[in-house]
């Protein structure tokens, strides 16, 4: 006697965008944080996971069959990654923090640093 296991239905692009942006099903989503909403491919991003950090790119963002795929760029090697992750899946993957928000705090605090060289992590 064989079991019939039935998968719950992939969600759609808009029932993924409904829920992110109002306080619903995909709150836990929110993984881009920037203050002043400059969100754009091609950005940087400090890059935050369970076990490490960096500074990437964001070059491409897709979204099929409830999962999201996200096309990195490591600014110091140039690797290009693709991240893919499961919308219904809420373990903590990784937080993007804006480069430019960052940089911004910190200059903000130091006003005699003659440039943005000191802001480079070495990792």
């Amino acid at each position: 006697m064989t079991t019939n296991i039935q998968k719950p239905n992939p969600t759609s692009f808009e029932e993924l965008l409904e829920g992110m942006t109002t306080k619903g099903k995909y709150d836990y989503l929110r993984i881009i944080l920037s203050k002043n909403d400059n969100r754009t491919l091609g950005q940087k991003y400090l890059m935050a996971t369970k076990h490490n950090f960096g500074l990437v790119k964001l070059l491409a963002v897709d979204f099929q069959e409830n999962f999201i795929q996200m096309d990195f760029e490591d600014v110091t090697t140039g690797m290009v990654k693709q991240i893919n992750f499961d919308v219904e899946d809420q373990e903590f993957k990784f937080m993007l923090v804006s480069w430019s928000d960052i940089k911004k705090m910190v200059l903000a605090e130091n006003t005699n640093i003659p440039d943005d060289k000191l802001l480079d992590f070495d990792y």
